[in-house]
């Protein structure tokens, strides 16, 4: 029988391999926006995966994107070992409304796919909507808002639903949100990295809201308790229902704390109201004893003033003022906390024995804004509250128009692209004019045609015209070739225009600086070109047409390595044409110019502590632009803002649209003229494009321009904030972002601050 056991193993090999072998299951889930179905017009918006093996490890790759209709897509790769789960998260760009539809590959080392999630929609919302974003302690704490009848289409507000699983690490995945509400019990959750990015988006305009689960959470929680614009203490029972429901009808001046920043489009405002100071609104303090009004104050003189109420906020009349009193609510009692004042601002408060308790109080932060809630929405009886609703809305900032039936929808929107593509774009292409091009057409067709048949009739060679046409076609070809060729022919051009946002910030570095880089590639043939951003916290995008318009300018099928510290692209441009790319990023150093200023004496002191030259600045104050001397390296001065050299903004402004609406318009024209097709004063236009919403006052006319949420600048100054543009040509804060040698080649930087009316607050 020993004879026969080789056999009989060959025999077990065979019949095994001949069996069908079954792939381990992969899990394969895509989250894409907020609550996995929300995005914004014209913003980024993150997109999260799951991705479980249950099954042999392997390297994958992620691939992400407008994939089936070409265009750019993101590639991640990953490592899967066997049996384990990953979950992490990119930032894509929506470019324009209606909705959005990306696809999502995982395809192993051998480039198969192992799963797929295609044609996953988002709903997206105006460029105007209000997206207050929640991190609740539990699902039914969630905020919410009024349903007043209308279409997502339309004005709409948000309130998606964020898990600490899936919340973003990158602070430009965030920009979208107007607002984040935070639960203390759910803030104990978040690691690190997605600290940061909250932190950072705070910093550069967001409105975090805060409520407080319990006390003892804050001990665990020292990066959120530095933030905060008071102390919290013990707590009490308090009847202050009316308080509350007067508070949200906006009765007897309440307060109403609209947003600004990141995810806050400006509405636009006419140019006599930019030109005013912000008012500082009086605060409201009811006597629990009585039951009556111990009179109004002023707001604290050391606070920084928020947002001004913009005129759609002021309208009487509007939806707040006529919601209906809910009475089991006021008879309740709240449970509320004790708050230890620092340098915040009080919205609400009561007065209980005698003794002031604040109930809700905020504080700027650089550009943003956090408010504290002495009580926890989530529990009753403000949970029931017939008005909650309402409540979040005042808290978000939503104007009382947009509340009403009778809002009009805006239309529109060009993108800014246009303008700094129109600014950066190479001057070797010239546009052949239309007068030109139909000349030469007509010259074909007489050519092909009398003259042809006029030259066969005078040899008395009919016959010929099988030779003489292809010839007449063969020489025009060669004609518009040649033509083309002295138009566009030329070198391999890369212009890059930077506008950096600086935002002080107490950690490591000095700084946070958040930036847009504008670069255009002009290609003499028909190659690609590497190019990549050497950041942790960056994001490539294509140009822009706007929300109502093609989206985007759709280059050749473009792949994006996004990798921990860097993203790479190779960047294709076809014979004689320029490509614009938007890279975006955050990064940390140290600050170049330090400044004070003093709003009484009207001095502004500005000391240059880098070794960069500053050709050239401007500070814009109350909607006066006032232009500077440069500032030497390693050097100081004190600027004295004169009326009389000042120019009002609006009139800056008008200056400049002409250009910037004609720039647009023309440059994606393949025939044309050439006038007006490029922006040679690029700081006065990057300072225009920096207040965008002031191009259109009229919201009857619509839309003007539209940027990414950040980009525009108007709500602070708005706020009474004094705005300083610095002019730093051949300058670049970030690594080079080519990664290819050009015979034609610059870079320059428009830098970008803001400060207070007031000294700013010590961290409590």
């Amino acid at each position: 029988m020993n004879h026969f056991r080789p056999f009989w193993c060959l025999l077990v090999i065979s019949l095994g391999l001949c069996l069908p072998v079954t792939q381990a299951k992969i899990q394969f889930d895509v989250f894409p926006g907020y609550e996995g179905r929300f995005a914004r017009a014209g913003a980024w918006y993150p997109v999260a995966f799951e991705i479980f093996n249950d099954g042999p490890s392997f390297d994958g790759v992620v691939e992400v994107g407008d994939i089936q209709s070409g265009g750019y897509s993101t590639h991640i790769p990953i490592e899967l070992p066997a049996n384990t789960k990953k979950v992490f998260t990119t930032t894509l760009y929506c470019p324009t409304s209606g909705s959005h539809l990306i696809d999502a590959r995982l395809r192993d080392e051998r480039g198969k796919i192992r799963d797929e999630r295609l044609g996953q929609r988002l709903d997206v919302g105006t460029w105007e909507s209000t997206i207050l974003a929640g991190l609740p302690g539990a699902f039914s704490g969630m905020p919410a808002f009024p349903d007043f009848g209308r279409t997502t289409e339309d004005f709409p507000l948000l309130a998606p639903r964020l898990t600490p699983e899936f919340f973003p690490d990158n602070p430009l995945a965030l920009e979208a949100l107007n607002s984040l509400y935070l639960n203390t019990a759910t803030a104990l959750k978040l690691k690190e990295p997605q600290i940061d990015a909250l932190l950072a988006w705070l910093h550069g305009g967001g409105h975090l809201i805060v409520a407080v689960d319990q006390p003892g959470d804050l001990n665990a929680l020292t990066w959120l308790r530095l933030e905060l614009p008071a102390k919290v203490t013990d707590g009490a029972n308090i009847h202050a229902g009316r308080d509350f429901e007067k508070w949200v009808q906006g009765i007897e001046g309440s307060p109403l704390v609209g947003s600004y920043g990141y995810g806050s489009p400006s509405t636009p405002v006419a140019a006599e109201e930019v030109a005013s100071p912000p008012v500082k609104a009086p605060i409201v303090r009811r006597n629990r004893i009585n039951g009556g009004s111990s009179g109004t104050r002023p707001a604290p003189s050391t606070a920084r003033p928020n947002q001004p109420t913009t005129p759609d906020q002021t309208v009487k009349g509007d939806a707040y003022s006529s919601i209906t009193p809910d009475a089991a609510f006021v008879a309740s009692e709240i449970p509320v906390y004790g708050l230890k004042m620092n340098l915040g601002r009080t919205l609400l408060e009561v007065v209980t024995n005698g003794v002031s308790m604040p109930l809700i109080v905020t504080q700027t932060r650089d550009r943003g804004r956090v408010t504290l809630l002495a009580f926890n929405p989530e529990r009753e009886p403000i949970k029931s509250w017939k008005s909650r609703p309402w409540f979040w809305a005042r808290l978000a900032g939503v104007p009382g128009t947009i509340l009403s039936r009778n809002q009009s929808l805006r239309f529109g929107g060009r993108s800014l692209d246009g303008v700094f593509g129109a600014m950066i774009e190479t001057r070797q292409v010239r546009k052949l004019p239309i007068g030109a091009l139909l000349v030469l057409l007509l010259g074909y067709l007489v050519v092909i045609g009398p003259f042809d048949r006029w030259v066969l009739q005078k040899i008395n060679r009919p016959m010929l015209t099988w030779v003489t046409f292809p010839g007449y076609v063969v020489f025009f070809s060669g004609l518009i070739y040649f033509i083309g060729w002295k138009l566009r022919a030329g070198k391999a051009e890369w212009n890059e225009f930077h506008v950096v946002d600086m935002l002080p910030q107490a950690r490591d570095a000095s700084a946070a600086f958040r930036g847009r880089t504008f670069a255009s590639l002009y290609s003499p043939g028909n190659t690609s070109y590497p190019v990549g951003l050497d950041l942790p916290t960056g994001v490539v995008r294509p140009e822009s047409r706007g929300l109502f318009e093609a989206g985007t300018v759709t280059p050749k099928k473009t792949v994006i390595t996004q990798k921990a510290t860097k993203l790479t692209t190779d960047l294709s441009v076809d014979i004689w044409t320029s490509q614009l790319n938007i890279f975006e990023w955050l990064d940390y150093a140290t600050v170049p110019l330090t400044s004070k200023w003093d709003p009484v004496s009207r001095q502004l002191h500005l000391e240059n502590v880098s070794s960069l030259d500053v050709k050239a600045l401007w500070a814009v104050v109350h909607g006066k632009v006032y232009t500077l001397s440069g500032l030497a390296s390693h050097r100081s001065s004190d600027f004295d803002l004169v009326e009389t050299n000042a120019m009002p903004l609006a009139e800056f402004m008008a200056a400049r649209e002409g250009d910037m609406s004609a720039a647009v318009n023309l440059r994606n024209q393949a025939f044309g003229g050439n006038e007006r097709t490029h922006i040679d004063a690029w700081p006065e236009t990057g300072i225009a494009a920096s207040f965008s919403a002031l191009l259109a006052a009229n919201p009857e006319e619509g839309r003007g321009f539209v940027s990414t949420p950040g980009m525009d600048l108007s709500p602070l100054m708005r706020r009474g904030d004094a705005i300083i543009f610095a002019w730093m040509p051949d300058t670049s804060f970030i690594h080079p972002i080519s990664q290819f040698k050009t015979p034609r080649f610059q870079k320059n930087t428009l830098l970008r601050w803001s400060l207070p009316p007031l000294t700013p607050p010590s961290t409590p």
